[in-house]
């Protein structure tokens, strides 16, 4: 079976999980200029506050409830993702990270084992993240989709389509509510009189490939229990990776911009040393508010030669950057360091003299015991000593 690990109010979740003090009170956070709340907990849910709101509009509710009111943190909750991921392998090899929130997996136990194996999935991640998931199991991805949505109203956690009640499950399932069919797709289905995922299921391959398309009907084979979308274990290798974003309040400090400049670039170098690989261009882009006049934007490169994923080389291109960039006095607002012309680390080495290469080796050797190390214990294990400063 395929199982679909869902984090419920995932970000949310993630603040009460740092923040112990916040176990059973209202969480909202919001997008990172607090325009929008992005993610709530089922308390502030409840209030009618909704995803997406503008925090001008909800702000008087939210008070009145006594929610407490975070921007977002996205390397916490990138932390927290790769940590509940790593759970998930040892319980399984074969597993898909789909979002920072949802990853599918191969369940490795026949149908009467597959409840304990939720049951006990569940815990662990609990344990080791503080984060409650919801898990829907399934023949397929589409069907552990919708047991996924089924599960997040169950106290227990998790739901099973049994192969024997996957039809009349599906004539309780609105078609506008099936993984993967959109306003537009629904429309035109009602007009036919499909209105559940059964009607669909029912429908003619001939029918749907003439008036719809091929996805559809790989979509309708999922739900009849033949898998079409397979399991993806690993993702193709990023062709670059950037970490970016935009100031609660404006930055005016060259220090503190280095500082920040420094933490999204180890940020950067976490995710490149995921993926077995090395960069050759270093982008470090810098703007103010567009509200601002003048308004400034400026964007540097500098080439890594050779191509590294060792901090400690990298970081004195990127100060210097910083500085080429930054102007007096001007309120900068939103920063992104970019990492180009990546390769694998079992490409060809670049060319240099025999002392040149052991050293090269011996840095390559450092940041991957480095990584090692931040993923068993954390980011914050092992940071670049301009991490420390106040």
């Amino acid at each position: 079976m395929i199982a679909l690990v869902d984090c419920n109010n995932f970000f949310a979740s993630c603040e009460r999980a740092f923040h112990l003090r916040l176990e059973n009170r209202p969480v909202a956070v919001l997008s990172n200029n607090d325009g929008c709340v992005i993610a709530l907990t089922n308390e502030i849910k409840r209030a009618g506050v909704q995803r997406g709101d503008p925090y001008f509009q909800v702000r008087e509710k939210l008070q009145r409830i006594g929610a407490e009111i975070f921007p977002a943190n996205f390397q916490l909750y990138q932390n927290i993702s790769d940590r509940i991921f790593r759970e998930l392998q040892n319980h399984t090899p074969h597993v898909e990270r789909y979002s920072i929130d949802e990853n599918f997996l191969l369940v490795p136990h026949p149908l009467v084992m597959v409840e304990s194996f939720a049951h006990k999935l569940r815990n662990s991640i609990y344990t080791i993240s503080g984060v409650p998931v919801s898990i829907g199991l399934g023949r397929t991805k589409t069907l552990a989709k919708v047991a996924s949505k089924i599960a997040k109203h169950l106290q227990n956690g998790y739901y099973i389509i049994h192969p024997t009640k996957e039809e009349q499950l599906l004539a309780t399932v609105k078609v506008d509510s099936v993984w993967g069919i959109g306003r537009q797709t629904t429309k035109q289905l009602t007009s036919f009189g499909v209105f559940s995922a059964r009607d669909l299921t029912r429908c003619s391959d001939h029918w749907i490939l003439r008036t719809f398309n091929r996805r559809l009907l790989d979509l309708v084979e999922e739900l009849r229990g033949t898998a079409r979308l397979p399991l993806i274990a690993e993702s193709p290798p990023r062709k670059s990776i950037m970490h970016s974003r935009t100031f609660p309040q404006a930055v005016t400090d060259i220090a503190q911009l280095g500082r920040t400049a420094a933490q999204f670039t180890a940020q950067t170098i976490q995710r490149l040393m995921a993926q077995h690989s090395r960069a050759s261009e270093l982008h470090l882009y810098l703007r103010t508010s567009r509200h601002h006049q003048p308004f400034y934007a400026q964007r540097t490169m500098k080439y890594l030669n050779p191509p590294t994923h060792y901090l400690p080389d990298i970081l004195p291109l990127l100060y210097s950057s910083v500085a080429q960039i930054y102007r007096p006095g001007l309120p900068f607002r939103k920063m992104a360091v970019i990492l180009y012309g990546i390769e694998d680390l079992e490409s060809q080495q670049p060319e240099m003299v025999a002392m040149d290469r052991y050293s090269y080796k011996k840095k390559l050797q450092l940041q991957q015991m480095i990584y090692q190390l931040q993923r068993r214990h954390g980011a914050q294990i092992c940071r670049p000593a301009a991490l420390l400063r106040r």
